[in-house]
């Protein structure tokens, strides 16, 4: 699969710099054809490897002429994809997410009884949309947990030393 596309957002996937020309290549003419035009200042393009590349090794790519910026980590429909494959960015987004529709709740429902108050934090504070993506075994991830345990603690008016096992 080269490329995927969600409404106005397109990903294009190569495993060589040849390749990548190709599929641009392929995008510049489907967009001559169709009168449609490339945003080069919102594209960019990420090299997704665990070792470090040396600089002179790394390729340069265009688009109708003009130079696609490099980047080291990118936010697709809002998960953060890094070039070192480390999922921690991504994984603080969704955890600093989850405390603030945690908050949201509870404040806004906060003198109902507990178990309404589990029910709309399950509804609205469990989507962790992207985290199929993560590696669970990373530290990052007992952080969600954390603040998922704390949230419901708060919810149901226990003190933090509570376990929620």
């Amino acid at each position: 699969m080269g490329c995927l596309a969600h409404a106005d957002d397109l990903t294009l996937f190569a495993p060589t710099p040849q390749a990548m020309r190709h599929l641009l290549k392929i995008c510049e003419e489907y967009c001559k054809r169709f009168s449609i035009v490339f945003n080069v200042a919102k594209s960019a393009w990420l090299y997704v490897t665990k070792r470090k590349l040396p600089d002179k090794f790394i390729p340069q790519f265009f688009i109708d002429g003009q130079r696609i910026q490099r980047v080291s980590k990118y936010t697709h429909l809002g998960h953060v994809i890094s070039a070192n494959l480390d999922d921690k960015e991504d994984i603080i987004n969704k955890r600093n997410s989850l405390c603030g529709k945690i908050n949201s709740v509870l404040c806004y429902f906060c003198e109902r009884d507990a178990l309404v108050k589990l029910k709309l934090l399950r509804s609205y504070c469990s989507d962790f949309y992207g985290s199929v993506l993560w590696d669970l075994s990373h530290s990052s991830v007992e952080d969600v947990c954390i603040a998922w345990r704390r949230g419901l603690r708060r919810a149901w008016g226990l003190l933090s030393v509570v376990s929620c096992s």
